[in-house]
């Protein structure tokens, strides 16, 4: 399988939500630095106790769907990573966090552009995320029609790609998507951030007609639903706004667990279950909701949407049920709060 995003450098600090209200971020938020922000930057940096691992959405749900294929399937499948980081020290220090966690890497090296970072600000059991894109921003749409690129793809059944990628790429994820879509590869979208859908919502609606799996949490999906249907009420159950993205228009049909579907959508919700709905080839709507158990947050929820997604669609490649795979990515999810950052290494206890 193949996941596309950015590819950032994570560095997360605890600290007072003071220091957010400074820098005008909200809990459990997802935005990009703008200039005035930058010196938070600096204040992460110097922090003793801050901790670096490698980051970025899709970059982190493949490390964790790495590790789950070889640590728990057993399985040879192989992951590959597409995404853009400069010619620094960051970025071989990412380039090298990756590549250990077994996945190939199809990094555009970009020399104008510093490797892009995110920031994880760790307020309780809150986390808010800003993020320096730096070369991560800079994707040149002639890299997905290299040889390196389009063996991959070749070589894969699943395409992942993040929100945050379509924000500054839009024609190429367009372009990239119809490619994979054309070569009977399933394709999967992650929503990302409600900003994501808010600000860039027909570059994103652009792509469902090509995507067979949607991610995204509560927030992300009521505010896609409300885009789509002006008179959608954001406080809709989920269920409403789960069978909105799933009647989208959709090209073909892929097999989920055996059956041939045209759409599933997953939304997770924090604490409380995750809302799964399937559109059947004759248009059947199927939606279930799955309990999510008390998790005590030992670390820090920076990753768990990551986490879940990786771990899902890991199971779903195994033909797993669709049943056991959605508790399967609620089990790891629930494993990575235990954990400062989107850590897998304890993830197969």
């Amino acid at each position: 399988m193949l996941f596309v995003g950015n590819a950032l450098l994570d560095i997360s600090i605890e600290c007072d939500v003071s220091l957010l209200s400074q820098y005008k971020l909200t809990e459990d938020e997802s935005s990009l630095f703008e200039e005035w922000q930058l010196p938070l930057l600096d204040h992460v940096f110097n922090d003793k106790k801050a901790l670096t691992t490698a980051g970025g959405s899709s970059q982190n749900s493949a490390r964790i769907a790495s590790a789950l294929l070889s640590k728990r399937f057993n399985s040879p499948m192989k992951v590959y990573f597409m995404g853009c980081i400069g010619n620094d020290n960051f970025g071989n220090i990412l380039k090298q966090k990756v590549e250990e966690s077994g996945i190939t890497t199809l990094y555009d090296v970009i020399d104008s552009k510093s490797t892009g970072v995110a920031v994880g600000l760790i307020t309780s059991n809150h986390r808010t995320l800003i993020a320096n894109l730096g070369a991560a921003n800079t994707f040149n749409e002639k890299f997905i029609f290299t040889s390196q690129v389009q063996s991959a793809v070749e070589n894969c059944s699943l395409i992942h790609i993040e929100g945050f990628f379509v924000c500054h790429s839009p024609s190429v994820s367009l372009k990239f998507v119809e490619c994979c879509h054309s070569k009977r590869k399933i394709v999967s979208l992650g929503l990302s951030a409600k900003y994501v859908v808010e600000d860039h919502f027909d570059d994103v609606l652009a792509l469902l007609p090509f995507c067979d799996v949607i991610f995204g949490n509560d927030g992300e999906a009521k505010s896609f639903a409300q885009k789509l249907n002006k008179s959608c009420n954001t406080n809709n159950e989920l269920e409403l706004v789960v069978k909105s993205i799933l009647q989208i228009n959709k090209n073909g049909t892929f097999s989920l667990s055996g059956n041939e579907v045209k759409r599933a959508v997953f939304v997770t919700s924090g604490p409380n279950a995750v809302t799964v709905g399937v559109i059947n080839v004759d248009n059947t709507i199927v939606i279930t909701t799955h309990p999510v158990p008390k998790v005590e947050v030992k670390g820090d929820t920076i990753g768990a949407g990551d986490a879940f997604l990786g771990a899902a669609v890991a199971a779903l490649s195994q033909q797993k049920s669709l049943d056991f795979s959605i508790n399967f990515a609620i089990e790891i999810a629930a494993q990575c709060c235990n954990y400062r950052g989107c850590s897998i290494a304890e993830c197969f206890q």
